[in-house]
């Protein structure tokens, strides 16, 4: 299903921003704790302890290699700096501040895929502007994202 970068939001957002960046690939360094095989193969969304009292939320996962050795571990760079640091370091993302008249205060700036256009999308939290900027620069305006993100 066809979705504007601009309107992304939670695990569809994380889950774009894993597609674009390919997080399976550098995902070992987000879980350094990880000893015995710490290699990814992709992401999917399930539900993953993460709400108020561990209620299970809907989440975007790193799913592990070999499933026998670890647990799917949470990747949810829209909302957590840890994952989503790296990524911006990586691409050379800047975010900024501004004042928009209707509560939007962030501006995400990333390089298209060419490296030729600098790529902008607004976001309410720092984190939410500079994923949206990944995505639209790696993905474009719009992405095909699976039905049940939506």
């Amino acid at each position: 299903m066809k979705i504007k970068t601009s309107e992304l939001e939670g695990a569809a957002l994380d889950w774009a921003v894993a597609q674009s960046s390919k997080a399976w690939e550098f995902g070992h360094s987000l879980h350094p704790a990880m000893t015995l095989d710490p290699t990814f193969k992709s992401v999917c969304i399930r539900p993953y302890p993460r709400g108020e009292f561990g209620a299970l939320v809907d989440t975007c996962v790193l799913l592990p290699r070999n499933s026998m050795r670890q647990d799917p571990l949470p990747f949810c760079p829209s909302s957590d700096w840890s994952h989503c640091g790296p990524i911006i370091e990586k691409m050379d993302v800047q975010v900024r501040i501004n004042d928009w008249p209707n509560g939007v205060k962030w501006l995400g700036i990333a390089r298209s895929a060419d490296r030729m256009v600098m790529v902008c999308q607004k976001g309410t939290t720092p984190l939410i502007a500079a994923c949206r900027a990944i995505v639209a620069a790696k993905l474009g305006d719009d992405v095909d994202v699976p039905e049940d993100l939506i």
